[in-house]
């Protein structure tokens, strides 16, 4: 998960990361970031449950749902939560699993439903679910780089160097340092 790579790159493990940025780790090591893109996410409905004439659902219109999700290790899954709290419910929650591919099938199925990133969602088979955007609130995560400025090897400068070469829109950005729990 995001969180553990994000924890990894801090204690010096490794130089850089590419995931979910400020995935919520309490770092001791302030960590800079590149953000290539944000994903949205979109409720993954089973084809036969799936709202009728919407063009977006809300996160209170699914409170009577079964959901399918990451398992809590996971940013989405935190995210999930938070949005289903601020809605007024708890989600009940069906199955979890680390696998994308898996909680689409869990959702064609018709186990659940599931709350995933539209580049993920889109990979799913449309004969088999429908996918709508949920809003109020929009739910989104920032996906970049993140490294140590002062550990990055030759090679990880390289790399964050390409990707701001390909990415000139976004810079590289400090984080702010964390207090450990």
């Amino acid at each position: 998960g995001a969180r553990a790579l994000e924890q990894a790159v801090a204690d010096g493990e490794i130089d850089l990361a590419m995931g979910l940025l400020s995935a919520g780790s309490n770092t001791c090591h302030p960590l800079t970031s590149l953000c290539i893109k944000t994903h949205t996410t979109l409720a993954v409905f089973p084809k036969a449950r799936a709202p009728q004439g919407v063009s977006s659902v809300r996160w209170r219109d699914l409170a009577a749902l079964p959901f399918v999700l990451y398992e809590s290790d996971f940013a989405l899954y935190e995210g999930v939560r938070a949005c289903c709290e601020q809605a007024g419910f708890e989600p009940q929650i069906a199955l979890q699993s680390r696998y994308w591919d898996f909680i689409g099938d869990l959702v064609a199925a018709d186990v659940g439903i599931a709350i995933m990133f539209e580049h993920v969602a889109a990979r799913y088979d449309p004969a088999l679910v429908t996918c709508l955007p949920v809003v109020q609130p929009s739910l989104s995560h920032d996906f970049g780089l993140s490294w140590r400025a002062d550990l990055l090897s030759r090679a990880g400068r390289a790399w964050v160097d390409l990707c701001t070469a390909q990415y000139p829109e976004t810079a590289p950005t400090p984080k702010p340092k964390k207090a450990r729990s």
